[in-house]
């Protein structure tokens, strides 16, 4: 059960982003500089809570996972580390002390990831890092990020392409993947609110989460499956602390805190 969970957590990791606005969205306002969240389920996996460790310059260093119901240690954690230009490096995906997984980013001049080379442990007992899967990504003239590519390898004969795409207000779209030159949507996104998205906060958590949205989705749809977002927020700095997620006849609540210096 727990490799299962640790798979899922790969999965996630390996999606990252950054965002700007233009004159018709000048974006939200009233946030404090000084914010970083420390703990949050996010809305469109509810899988899992995150709680973010960082280092003095505000980068993320460690994102510990635990089950959103379950009192007591974390059952895995990613560390993250940075290069001596202070760009995303390394992520190890740590079950206890054993290291499952990790990732490799290489970056551009401007500290945009521009691709990413996973590797897995499936053998304890050689220990032999096995590569599970190479992204190449691309980004639009606003630092988003519009593609990642997994080019042909032993799994897949041809290369599979996931694809953002923006609206006018800097808020994403709709989340598609292209096979074989058959386009499948997997996510659509049709309204957002007028407050801060919390991943706006972190370079690093855009990237990691592939979210540079300005703004909190209100309602989209997943493989088709309508979801509904209702959010509270913080009156001081327009940022939400709460997410009730409704899926079909499904509601839950979950809490998002932040260190505001």
């Amino acid at each position: 059960m727990k490799s299962r969970k640790i798979f899922f957590i790969l999965s996630a990791v390996s999606v990252l982003f950054y965002s700007c606005s233009d004159d018709s969205n000048p974006g939200p306002t009233g946030v404090t500089p000084g914010c970083l969240v420390t703990s949050y389920v996010d809305p469109l996996e509810i899988s899992f809570r995150r709680v973010v460790e960082y280092n003095s310059e505000g980068k993320p260093t460690e994102i510990k996972f635990f089950d959103e119901n379950t009192e007591g240690s974390a059952f895995a954690r990613a560390k993250i580390t940075y290069n001596a230009q202070g760009s995303l490096s390394r992520m190890d995906v740590l079950e206890g002390d054993f290291l499952y997984a990790y990732i490799e980013y290489v970056s551009n001049n401007s500290g945009l990831v521009i691709s990413s080379q996973e590797f897995t442990f499936t053998d304890e007992d050689t220990f032999e890092a096995n590569p599970l899967g190479y992204f190449i990504y691309r980004y639009d003239n606003e630092k988003r990020l519009k593609e990642k590519v997994l080019p042909p390898n032993q799994y897949n004969s041809d290369s599979i392409r996931f694809r953002h795409s923006y609206n006018s207000q800097g808020n994403r779209s709709a989340y598609t993947a292209v096979e074989s030159g058959n386009e499948s949507v997997h996510r659509t996104f049709s309204s957002y609110d007028t407050k801060t998205n919390f991943y706006t906060l972190s370079p690093v958590l855009q990237f990691i989460h592939e979210d540079y949205s300005l703004n909190n989705p209100t309602a989209m749809s997943i493989e088709g499956e309508p979801r509904v977002f209702e959010y509270e927020y913080d009156a001081e700095n327009s940022l939400p602390v709460s997410v009730a997620v409704q899926i079909g006849p499904d509601l839950a609540s979950y809490a998002i805190t932040y260190d505001c210096k």
